[in-house]
């Protein structure tokens, strides 16, 4: 898993022969040695820093570097803040047999899923546990999964991050959070296909608009209020459609 230190156009690969575990991301690194130049995090002065090892589909590598405490590591790598979950999700899917291009340099998709993901955990999962009376379970994988598009059902490329209240009868509720490609700025919740709001996270508005970064305060507010406003829509939906009151649902729609 990444440890602390402090857009579209790719697809799947062919899943791994039996045996293989595929290719890894790099090779991993016998020793990370700083060496002098900038840290890439506004407001470090940090003057020893290591590049992020991350390099995508087309063989572009991240020219971003970072200090002891603005880097992670993966495998034994450095990466940036950025691309260590990118870097994470890629390992993961390769040892479960899935094998997914690495995302362009300048896709931000799978990264805003993780952290929107992240802040909506604990809580999706606590709301789910309500449900019901008792009978039903939370199937929940904290790992993104890649969706292939499907032009036959109007169903765009994107990161999903799903969470599955079932029964003994099959699942009764499907809760997805997604970012697709035509749209790497929104984040996308779903329950059993309905969309329930479409939004874009408050600092990623301010930079499409070329807004200076709000202080810590306002950044920190705004971004619980958009938790909020994700949490109040999946919360208004368990309220008009509980789960269990019909039939299960069909999870290959």
């Amino acid at each position: 898993m990444a440890r602390a230190g402090g857009g579209s156009g790719w697809g799947q690969r062919p899943p791994a022969p039996p045996g293989d575990p595929g290719p890894a991301l790099e090779p991993p690194a016998a020793a990370i040695i700083p060496t002098p130049g900038a840290c890439a995090v506004a407001g470090c002065a940090a003057t020893l820093v290591v590049p992020c090892a991350y390099r995508d589909r087309r063989g572009e590598l991240c020219p971003s570097t970072g200090c002891v405490e603005h880097w992670r590591t993966v495998e034994g790598r450095p990466y940036c803040r950025r691309h260590a979950g990118v870097a994470d999700t890629l390992r993961l899917a390769t040892r479960r047999g899935h094998q997914f291009e690495a995302p362009d340099l300048q896709d931000r998709s799978l990264t805003l899923l993780r952290w929107v993901a992240s802040e909506l955990e604990g809580p999706v999962v606590e709301r789910l546990s309500r449900c019901g009376d008792g009978r039903f379970r939370t199937l929940d994988d904290p790992e993104p999964i890649h969706v292939r598009g499907d032009r036959t059902r109007s169903r765009p490329a994107a990161w999903e991050r799903v969470w599955t209240l079932a029964d003994s009868t099959g699942p009764a509720l499907r809760v997805v959070l997604r970012v697709e490609a035509p749209r790497p700025e929104a984040v996308v919740l779903a329950a059993n296909h309905t969309v329930l709001a479409t939004l874009v996270p408050p600092w990623i508005r301010h930079r499409a608009l070329g807004e200076p970064e709000p202080v810590p305060e306002v950044d920190a507010a705004e971004r619980a209020a958009f938790r909020d406003q994700v949490l109040a829509a999946l919360a208004a939906y368990l309220e008009e459609h509980p789960p269990g009151r019909g039939p299960a649902i069909d999870l290959l729609r």
